[in-house]
Formats: C-alpha cells, sequence, structure tokens
C-alpha cells in the first residue's frame, strides 16, 4: 500500500483528494461566513436601512403603552393578558424564526386588542388619541419590516448555493442557511 502512494499515480489521487477537500472545505467556510452576514443584517440592517430589530423594538414598546391603556378597562383583561404574553414571548424570542413566530403572535394579539378597545363605550378621547398613535405606529413598523431587504439577501443567498459549482458541494456543505423573516 505504501508503494502505490510513492508512485505518480499515487501523488495524483493524493493531491486530487487534497483539492477536493480544500474546496470542500473552502465553500463551507465561504457560505458560512456569508450566512453570518446576513444574519448581521437582521440585527444591523441592510444597506443603510433600519435592522429589523430595531423594528421589532419599536413594537414592543408600543404594545406595552396600549397594554397600560388597556388596563383601565376590566372587560378587555383577557385581551390584555394576550397582549402581554405576546410581546414579552417576542422580547424573549431566540433566533430570526423565533421572532419572526412571536412578532406574528404579537400582531394578532394587537388586532385583537385594539379593535375591542376603540369599540369600549367607556373609551376617554385621550386614551383614544393615545392608543391610536401606538397603533399607527405598530402597523408602521410592520410595514417597514415587510418591506426590509432582508429576506432579498436570504433569496441572493439561497440562488448562491442552488448555482454551480456550489450545488455540487451542497450533501457535504455544513453552513446553516440565514433564517427567513417570513
Amino acid at each position: 500500500m505504501m508503494t502505490f502512494f510513492k508512485t505518480r499515480r499515487g501523488a495524483v489521487c493524493v493531491l486530487v483528494l487534497v483539492v477536493i477537500f480544500a474546496t470542500v472545505l473552502g465553500v463551507n467556510r465561504s457560505l458560512a461566513s456569508l450566512s453570518s452576514d446576513i444574519e448581521d443584517m437582521f440585527y444591523n440592517g441592510v444597506d443603510g436601512e433600519t435592522p429589523i430589530e430595531t423594528y421589532i423594538e419599536n413594537r414592543i414598546n408600543a404594545s406595552k403603552m396600549i397594554v397600560l391603556i388597556a388596563d383601565n378597562y376590566p372587560e378587555l383583561k383577557p385581551l390584555r393578558d394576550e397582549l402581554y404574553d405576546a410581546y414579552n414571548n417576542l422580547y424573549e424570542a431566540d433566533g430570526i424564526g423565533a421572532k419572526y413566530s412571536a412578532n406574528e403572535r404579537l400582531q394578532a394579539a394587537f388586532e385583537a386588542l385594539y379593535e375591542a378597545l376603540i369599540e369600549t363605550d367607556t373609551l376617554s378621547t385621550r386614551h383614544y388619541e393615545d392608543a391610536s398613535s401606538y397603533a399607527d405606529t405598530i402597523n408602521n413598523t410592520l410595514d417597514k419590516i415587510r418591506r426590509s431587504s432582508y429576506n432579498d439577501k436570504v433569496d441572493e443567498y439561497e440562488t448562491v448555493v442552488s448555482s454551480l459549482p456550489v450545488s455540487l458541494f451542497r450533501l457535504v456543505i455544513f453552513a446553516d442557511a440565514p433564517e427567513r423573516f417570513a
């Protein structure tokens, strides 16, 4: 066996194996770096955009204020509690996919509470105006999240991974793809 490695054919086989291994390792490291860069864009923004994470923080803060308004209306306690749980769940969510699910839950809880709140017969003018302002914040930030370029960057990553020659190494690439916020 050792004599095989001393031959020209053995040396060529070893060289080919080293080149294949180095290529796979290089592709894996490049994709891992690209994936990490894209996930950083979620937290730091894409091309000067406000990061999705900042919009999430704004949504949590506006939700807190709507919960405080709802505290004045005991008949809304179940809906108030759901929004309270939803924004805490979003605050504690770990990972982009978990944040997306928690953000969707927050939106549903907010819509239910806000609709009930503005239909409350005893709602004061001040509470109505404040709740409307916070609702605008929640809805505007959701719109900005939906228009963010982050998911476009994830799509670009998926295009790179599915293109030749990278797709040839797909089974041996261990880099995690960036999570979509959708």
